[in-house]
């Protein structure tokens, strides 16, 4: 078994925290972490979009029986149901996506609010006021100048909050505004692939690949193995359709989940090691 785990990109690293999802500030009897929200959150929005996935909606499901009404939607029991499931999807990743970018606002604000509070005698601009009041892209601006942030993570996250708006705003049609490479949007995501082999076993696995800087990798029983990490990417133009597969999508929910265990460590982040 190996585990692998992604870091800031210096000494730091972390495993990922998988918590059940909780909307409440207490799980239990303890309180929950800014980093156990947005992994559950993340988590959640996983699962929504694995329900999603599994549902296989026709043109049947056109009314509904509530009470003593019927909500009818006429136009669509006649319409094709693969056209109905493809329209579903297209709704199911705008959801998961606005879902991840909303959470990961608010959880950008309680990581910049608690490295101030934890460096009183450093002056930061702007103020948790104003950094509440920001877009995400924004939001990432303020921290890449304030804290050492891997830019790595940062285009990333700017292409997530992109493809959320353009989802959102232009029905996945990229205009100009969405492009972040040329006349192009261009979505990344890591994965890392684990390879087993007969040989010798070390404790720390060293990664290979694109960012492999960011994973540090744990042998914790079995088989010797190697880590490869992958960076994915999809490359939409102008005037093109946003569109990603089951697995795309689950990828930048990892991503995700690993992004925010970087953020969270600048809390902790010393005053001489800023830029």
């Amino acid at each position: 078994m190996v585990r692998a785990e992604f870091s800031t990109g210096s000494d730091q690293a972390f495993r990922p925290i998988c918590v059940p999802y909780s909307s409440g500030i207490f799980l239990g009897a303890s309180a929950i972490s800014r980093l156990d929200k947005m992994h559950s959150a993340v988590q959640l929005a996983g699962f929504h979009y694995i329900a999603c996935l599994k549902a296989v909606p026709t043109s049947a499901d056109h009314s509904l029986a509530f009470g003593n009404s019927t909500y009818s939607f006429l136009s669509i029991a006649t319409a094709d149901s693969g056209v109905l499931r493809a329209e579903f999807q297209r709704w199911a990743t705008s959801a998961v996506l606005r879902d991840l970018v909303e959470h990961f606002s608010v959880f950008l604000l309680a990581v910049y609010s608690d490295a101030l509070a934890a460096n009183p005698d450093t002056k930061f601009v702007p103020t948790p006021a104003q950094f509440e009041r920001l877009g995400v892209e924004a939001q990432l601006a303020a921290l890449a100048a304030n804290f050492p942030v891997d830019n790595a993570w940062t285009s990333r996250l700017i292409a997530y909050n992109k493809a959320r708006n353009c989802l959102a705003h232009r029905v996945g049609v990229v205009g100009l505004q969405d492009v972040t490479e040329n006349d192009e949007l261009v979505v990344r995501w890591l994965t890392a692939k684990v390879a087993l082999h007969e040989g010798s076993i070390e404790k720390q696995i060293e990664a290979r690949g694109p960012m492999a800087h960011l994973i540090q990798g744990e042998h914790v029983g079995g088989k010797a193995a190697t880590i490869e990490v992958l960076d994915r990417e999809r490359r939409f133009k102008i005037g093109s359709s946003i569109s990603f597969m089951p697995d795309e999508l689950l990828g930048i929910c990892q991503t995700l989940h690993a992004a925010a265990a970087a953020y969270d460590t600048l809390v902790t982040s010393s005053p001489s090691s800023r830029k």
